[in-house]
């Protein structure tokens, strides 16, 4: 055989992992605020150890300047990782709103570490020590160091309000309000930042001589550096405490590892005298020398062997190369991968991480939008890019987006499954070595097909990986597999179905296709991937029902396999003693390899007493693990009691409940997510119970929330007319968290005689509550009932009691939930025990309900009241107003006898059944010969049984049920399916017209006895525009309408025919409604996105087209 010498052999044979691990960068710059990012990753560690993840890199774990906003670069107190009231500029809130970090509580990042051990996933938290940010202003002595305005470590500005005005920076950090540790009173702060004028008083400027070569000591420009080391790496103070606070943290947390911020900046000597400390000696480390430089790589590396465990580096270099890559696509030369990367170079793979991207390069926040420098990830020949760095010696780090959001998931389980079970073992790059023989274009082939052999650690491991960058082009090489003589082979991808025979001599000849990659194993090697699907949960069952409840399950369930499972079926069957009385399918389109969906099944009414069992199922073809497949969950039916009993749970459809008032107008001043519209009262012996239907956006932390007055006739409170702000150890407009108790904001007065008082916020999807108790000439007295962390979650699932060791209330007298679901009859629900109201019975109560703002700014919503404002041009009251006088009112319920049940119901609003439709207007679009339901919500909205007398339209192609007369009780419900079946329009003229019709709502309603409700009706393909306006990129144009309701249309622009799923995405990351859309033709086309079921708030679009993903921000209005 004739053999062309093209190139070197590459065969590198340094020290080698048993078995090729893999991370995952678990973050991304700006991910989803709130405080949920630690539960999304418990939730996920189950998922993360089957798909072959060894480690997961945590973002910065100490709140940072910015607290709940803030990424975790700037950190301010290293000792909060969320559990105090605390954020730069040593500010609290008095009410919890500042303990989570972005990413979560404590409790929260405990239970995602120990999630993680328990799945045997090891944990890597990434380690910031070069700098600080979130000071308090400080005089400072060696401010004279810098000149003013130097863009340095020392920022500073001219302080005014000193006498002489002096320079002064953010350099102290007393933490009063926070863990204390690592602190600075005000004129001690800065010694412990650079420069420190008392460490190194005459040499400064050491640092930043050219001896240092590519290192960055104290350069700053965005927080102050703290003085680590002096100029031998030898810890100063502040370095000292650093070690002692590493320690702390990696025994609190059982760290495995860490990944060090920014190591140009830290001597190197430093570094290895934090990771010999305590209990970091003998960790995992990883090290960011943000430099493509090869050499400066494996210089750091070489200065940081001596630990107990010599740190590794993140490969830059091969990074860089992947970028060249991706830019130049097919015209890539893949023998620069030849010398591309520290293994390449002899360097150890236990001591590199390899990747892709990562969140300094990717700079897309969690709405799909750049929000740095440097934005410049890798976007084209990922699956391919992916492919090389998993068949690779290193440590190979994944990218989050890359995982969860960019569709590559399936080929990076695959690539993942192949690595954990045969990638092993010394690599040789075979398209190197001088054997090689090109059959086809020898000048040519060689710059588009790269082949590798891992030659294993025994057994059955060790791949040969080829890949082919040409755009059309299949090429064959002939190269050596040693140890492999006489062997077949066959490409354990799938992405070939060829058998490949290696001779006696080793020698094979690679069949490589176009634009794709291979990864050939003799054919006794199986393959490693799994289809298995679970049932995870059952939810919904685990409370009371009565007979005419309805029951509400919903099931979460897992796809445990390697790849994408389409057309799941999902089973709820309801037994009676063994026997089935409902049974109802559900098939989920798509769900992602190890990634998880809910399903809700249709409410099951009519339940008689007993006991059941709920089954749930889902089946998949060739399951291996068919035992977690089903789900029982025992409840039981009981008669309905007929006395009082109450669920704090949110809800107020116990038939004891008493509306005694509700929203008088549509005001909406601060947005309709905003909203108060009724007010319940209910009792038992030991409790008063009030209900607050209405709404809040739970998206600020800080921003909107209600307020609930409340007056019983046994009480002697704060009079009518009387201010009843400024109360001590209350929040929100109660105080307004100002410790002076002076702010001119709180001065408002009230239209009836102040008892109790509340102030319900959502904060980081949490329900907190403070609360005032006015008794007499007593001075009023406030508190919390539970902290932001622990708050009651906004789906009404968890009850929460407070206060706890209050001075002047019995702990745990007020019990409360909050259902934010924003329907009937859904909202704050608090109990208040009646030891609180006194040793007497309470009497007649009254009640009084309101939006306002943090800072006591009171909007237009009130119940009961017609507020018109004039504070702005939206009609808000604004500050302080005196309801006693102000008009529209009574600004108070008509009052209730708890006692008798005495109340004049003509004092709610209403005074006969009002309708209330959950849509103005439908907009269908659908694809022809399909059929598709829309529903809708009718409900009473006054105080009276309503009767439905008719719902007609006039074209065939709708349909609607139930059938009518119906009638709807006081305050229900009635769900009205409107179904559009395409087959019954007919085309014109080679087209489907649009259908315009009229669904009439004929009631006994006084305020609109017929409901018209126009309907369209869109019958619609997939269809390219002309070739000369097909777009040269992926793309979107904007989706319109937006806001939108009931639908959004989105263009879609695709340069060739490209697979494409379309999915909308809520701001917790759950994918509320998705569409696979098969394969589209190039040019522009549109995709209608419906808001059926949608709340009010956030979303996100997706759309994939092969292995690409853009996103855009919608929003969806009710």
């Amino acid at each position: 055989m004739k053999i062309k010498s093209l190139l070197i052999s590459l065969l590198i044979a340094s020290p080698v992992f048993a078995q090729d691990p893999t991370m995952l960068q678990g973050f991304y710059w700006n991910t989803y605020p709130g405080g949920t990012w630690y539960d999304s990753l418990a939730l996920r560690a189950p998922q993360m150890a089957r798909a072959g993840i060894k480690s997961v890199w945590l973002p910065p774990l100490s709140k940072g300047n910015a607290g709940s906003a803030d990424v975790g670069y700037t950190p301010y107190d290293y000792y909060d990782l969320g559990e105090f009231d605390s954020r730069g500029g040593d500010q609290t809130s008095g009410f919890g709103a500042y303990i989570p970090t972005r990413y979560g509580s404590y409790t929260q990042l405990k239970n995602a570490v120990d999630r993680l051990h328990e799945n045997g996933v090891e944990v890597y938290a990434d380690i910031v020590l070069n700098h600080r940010s979130g000071g308090s202003s400080e005089i400072n002595p060696y401010i004279n160091y810098y000149p003013a305005g130097w863009d340095g470590s020392l920022y500073s500005f001219m302080d005014s309000t000193l006498n002489p005005p002096q320079r002064v920076t953010f350099t102290a950090f007393p933490l009063s309000n926070g863990s204390g540790r690592v602190s600075s009173q005000k004129g001690q702060g800065a010694q412990y930042v650079f420069p420190n004028g008392s460490i190194n008083p005459d040499n400064t400027f050491d640092f930043f001589g050219s001896q240092w070569g590519y290192f960055e000591f104290y350069r700053n420009t965005f927080a102050y550096d703290n003085a680590l080391h002096d100029w031998h790496g030898n810890p100063l103070p502040m370095g000292d405490s650093l070690m002692v606070w590493g320690d702390w943290l990696t025994q609190r947390l059982g760290l495995d590892g860490y990944r060090f911020d920014f190591v140009k900046g830290i001597h190197w000597d430093y570094l290895k005298k934090w990771l010999d400390y305590g209990s970091m000696k003998g960790k995992f480390s990883v090290g960011e020398l943000y430099d493509g430089d090869a050499g400066r790589l494996k210089d750091w590396l070489s200065k940081m062997t001596g630990s107990q465990a010599s740190a590794s580096v993140f490969d830059f270099n091969l990074r860089f190369g992947y970028k060249e890559w991706s830019d130049a696509g097919h015209n890539y030369d893949v023998r620069n991968l030849n010398g591309r990367g520290l293994v390449n170079q002899g360097v150890s793979g236990t001591r590199v991480v390899t990747f892709v991207d990562n969140h300094d390069f990717d700079r897309l926040d969690y709405q799909g939008n750049p929000t740095g420098d440097g934005h410049s990830p890798v976007i084209g020949h990922k699956p391919m890019i992916y492919s090389h760095l998993l068949t690779h010696p290193g440590y190979a780090c994944v990218w989050w987006r890359d995982y969860y959001w960019y569709g590559l998931r399936d080929e990076i389980n695959k690539l993942m499954a192949i690595r954990k079970t045969y990638v092993s073992g010394s690599h040789e790059i075979l398209t190197a070595r001088n054997d090689v023989y090109w059959p086809g274009n020898s000048t040519e082939d060689p710059k588009r097909v790269y082949v590798m052999r891992r030659y294993g650690i025994g057994g059955k491991t060790g791949v040969i990986f080829a890949m082919n960058n040409s755009s059309q082009w299949p090429i064959e090489v002939w190269v050596t597999a040693f140890d492999w003589g006489n062997k077949k082979l066959y490409d354990i991808t799938g992405n070939s179905s060829d058998t490949l025979q290696v001779y006696n001599d080793n020698r094979v000849l690679i069949k490589t296709k176009a634009n794709s990659y291979h990864i050939w194993v003799p054919t006794d090697f199986e393959k490693p991937f799994v289809t298995d699907a679970a049932v995870l949960s059952v939810e919904g069952l685990n409370k009371s029902f009565f007979e005419d409840d309805s029951v509400l399950v919903s099931a979460r369930i897992e796809n445990q396999g390697t790849f994408t499972a389409t057309n799941l079926p999902v089973t709820l069957t309801i037994k009676k003693s063994g026997t089935q009385v409902r049974q109802e399918q559900v098939v989920l389109s798509k769900v992602p390899g190890e990634d998880f969906r809910s399903v809700r099944f249709s409410a099951v009414k009519g339940l008689t007493e007993g006991s059941y069992t709920a089954v749930v199922s889902v089946t998949v073809a060739g399951d291996a693990q068919p035992a977690d497949n089903l789900m029982e969950v025992p409840f039981t039916i009981e008669k309905r009691p007929v006395i009082a009993s109450f669920t704090v749970d949110g809800d107020f459809s116990e038939p004891w409940y008493r509306l005694i008032a509700n929203k008088q107008n549509e005001n909406a001043g601060f947005g309709p997510g905003k909203d108060v519209r009724a007010l319940y009262l209910g009792w038992t012996d030991d409790s008063l119970y009030i209900g607050i239907e209405g709404v809040l956006d739970p998206s600020n932390p800080n921003g909107d929330g209600m307020g609930l007055i409340l007056n019983t006739e046994a009480w002697e409170g704060a009079p009518a007319g009387t201010q009843i702000g400024n109360v001590k150890g209350a929040g929100h407009f109660l105080q307004v968290g100002d410790s002076t108790l002076s702010a001119t904001s709180e001065k408002y007065k009230m239209d009836m005689e102040t008892d109790l008082a509340f102030s319900i916020l959502a904060v980081s999807q949490k329900a907190v509550i403070t609360f005032a108790s006015y008794q007499g000439t007593n001075t009023p007295v406030g508190g919390i009932l539970a902290l932001a962390a622990n708050g009651a979650p906004l789906d009404g699932s968890v009850a929460v009691a407070g206060p706890v060791a209050h001075a002047s209330i019995p702990d745990r007298s007020f019990r409360y939930a909050f259902n934010n679901a924003g329907v009937k009859k859904k909202g704050v629900e608090i109990a208040i025990s009646r030891s609180v109201l006194g040793p007497s019975d309470p009497g007649l109560v009254s009640a009084f309900a309101f939006i306002l703002s943090a800072n006591a700014y009171f909007s237009n919503v009130s119940v009961p009241g017609f507020v018109v404002g004039t504070a702005d041009t939206y009609k808000n009251l604004g500050f302080n107003p005196d309801f006693s006088t102000l008009a529209g009112g009574p600004y108070r319920s008509c009052p209730i006898d708890i006692e008798t049940g005495e109340f004049d119901d003509d004092c709610v609003f209403t005074s006969g059944p009002l309708i209330s439709v959950n849509k103005d207007s439908l907009l269908i679009e659908i694809p022809e010969t399909t059929i598709r339901e829309r529903k809708l919500i009718i409900s009473e909205a006054g105080r009276n049984k309503m009767v439905i007398s008719s719902a007609t339209l006039t074209h065939p192609a709708f349909s609607v049920e139930p059938a009518f007369p119906a009638e709807i009780p006081f305050g229900g419900n009635l769900e009205l399916t409107l179904t559009a079946d395409a087959s019954q329009v007919e085309k014109v003229g080679g087209s489907y017209p649009v259908i315009y019709d009229t669904l009439v709502i004929v009631n006994n309603s006084e305020n609109n006895p017929e409901v018209r409700i126009p309907i369209e009706l869109t019958v619609t393909a997939w269809v390219s525009a002309d070739e000369d306006s097909r777009p040269t990129q992926f793309m979107l144009k904007p989706a319109y309408p937006n806001p939108f309701n009931p639908a959004t249309v989105l263009p879609i622009g695709l340069p060739m025919a490209s697979q494409v799923t379309v999915s909308l995405t809520d701001v917790l990351g759950r994918v509320v409604w998705q569409r696979d859309a098969g394969v589209v033709p190039a040019g522009w086309s549109s995709m209608t996105i419906p808001g059926d079921g949608l709340s009010s708030g956030l979303y996100w679009i997706r759309v994939t087209a092969g292995n690409r993903s853009l996103v855009q921000k919608v929003v969806f209005v009710k």
